[in-house]
């Protein structure tokens, strides 16, 4: 018996730790239904939909197009101060 598809997604991403593209997740020949047959990839997108709404998982959207991670997905700022001395210091928040 299979794991769902939900559950083998979940566990890719955590043991992975990437942030993957939904075609590259679509065209991975690995994931099976709990009956062993190859779910479409209309099907692991809508549990991937279901993971983000859950919050188990994180999705950033780039020029239309979904990228997913098990870890939040951190856009840092640059911060330029100058310092007294004529220095810059330049820190990311």
């Amino acid at each position: 018996m299979h794991k769902s598809v939900k559950l083998q997604l979940l566990e890719f991403l955590q043991e992975n730790g990437g942030i993957f593209h939904n075609g590259e997740l679509q065209r991975m020949v690995n994931w099976r239904n709990k009956n062993g047959t190859i779910p479409t990839p209309r099907t692991l997108v809508r549990r991937l939909q279901e993971l983000v709404i859950e919050e188990k998982i994180h999705v950033n959207y780039k020029n239309g197009q979904a990228y997913f991670s098990a870890k939040p997905i951190i856009l840092k700022r640059q911060v330029v101060k100058e310092l007294p001395n004529g220095k810059v210091e330049i820190s990311y928040i």
